[in-house]
């Protein structure tokens, strides 16, 4: 029963399903390393977005803010994801991490371009070096850590993970029912064989 100590909100809700069976939320198995990505993809939005605030003058880079708010958004779907087993918070995980990547490998070449403008044959000029060198840097890191969430959220859409308590994030990329993953060719008609002869 719902009370003032106890509100709705809070309380676990039971659904009823055709096998009579009540519809708890389940813990995800891999819900350490989702915690840990959730961390991870949370401090480099934030300092990406600290970083842009206070160099954006200088580097004059486009995807900065768009791409730290993203790396928040997965930040935040991987809190979530963590929580519960839910399959529409994993693809929306995936979908946001896969995005995250890609504006992460556009600060990149930017970033990229940029500094190969500004370092010639002898030395960099105008001391903006530095500055698209570390966004070259918080891109690639980004890149690596969102390219893990795509992975572990891959894997727990088909069921492939083998951990029921995570040791480690390795483990949770590693361990594994792997035939999970496998997908069947199709059977080749021969057409083309049976017209020949």
């Amino acid at each position: 029963m719902n009370s003032d100590r106890r509100p709705l909100l809070l309380s676990p809700k039971e659904e009823n399903h055709e096998n009579n069976e009540t519809g708890m939320a389940v813990e995800w198995p891999c819900a350490a390393c989702a915690t840990l990505l959730g961390i991870a993809h949370l401090s480099m939005g934030l300092g990406l977005l600290a970083f842009d605030v206070v160099t954006n003058e200088t580097s004059e880079t486009a995807f900065a803010a768009t791409a730290a708010l993203a790396y928040i958004i997965c930040s935040v779907l991987s809190f979530i994801a963590a929580r519960r087993l839910d399959r529409c918070a994993q693809l929306l995980l995936f979908a946001f991490a896969a995005f995250s990547a890609l504006t992460s490998l556009s600060i990149f070449l930017e970033a990229a371009v940029v500094l190969n403008r500004l370092c010639g044959q002898r030395a960099c000029t105008e001391g903006r070096d530095l500055v698209h060198s570390t966004l070259i840097c918080i891109a690639l890191t980004e890149f690596v850590i969102s390219s893990i969430s795509m992975i572990v959220c891959y894997r727990s859409l088909r069921n492939a993970f083998g951990v029921n308590t995570v040791a480690s994030p390795y483990s949770t990329l590693i361990v594994g029912d792997y035939t999970t993953l496998e997908r069947q060719p199709r059977p080749m008609r021969n057409t083309r064989a049976k017209s020949l002869l």
